[in-house]
């Protein structure tokens, strides 16, 4: 069996939220039944410092439910760096939202909207 990405939920009799290694290790096993949850992440780029997470989470809530509202804000001003990750919950919705608000002005604005990239690593960092 693969092993999906680690933005996936796993639920075990509705009760257990299971992490993606130990889900690998069940699955494995063939114990159990999973419902599986995909989660999907959304970069939104280019985002004015005033936009706050109600606004954009009302802008993404006009194509479906949304689960997370990220902006990214700097360690040492706490200042918006101008760009954020939405969750959505459904698949569908997402690629909506991804092609409606793509380009789409908020707060004078035109927003850069497109499915996120997993993280990657940098290696160590040098000082």
């Amino acid at each position: 069996m693969l092993c999906p990405s680690s933005s996936t939920l796993f639920r075990l009799a509705s009760t257990v939220v299971l992490s993606v290694s130990e889900v690998c290790y069940w699955a494995n096993r063939r114990v159990g039944q999973f419902e599986v949850f995909l989660m999907t992440n959304i970069y939104v780029g280019n985002l004015a410092f005033s936009v706050t997470e109600s606004e954009l989470r009302s802008a993404f809530e006009e194509y479906g439910s949304v689960d997370k509202v990220n902006i990214i804000q700097d360690r040492e001003t706490g200042r918006s760096r101008g760009f954020a990750f939405v969750e959505m919950n459904n698949d569908d919705e997402a690629r909506k939202a991804i092609e409606g608000l793509n380009l789409a002005p908020i707060n004078d604005r035109k927003i850069t909207v497109n499915e996120a990239r997993p993280k990657q690593d940098r290696g160590a960092r040098r000082y």
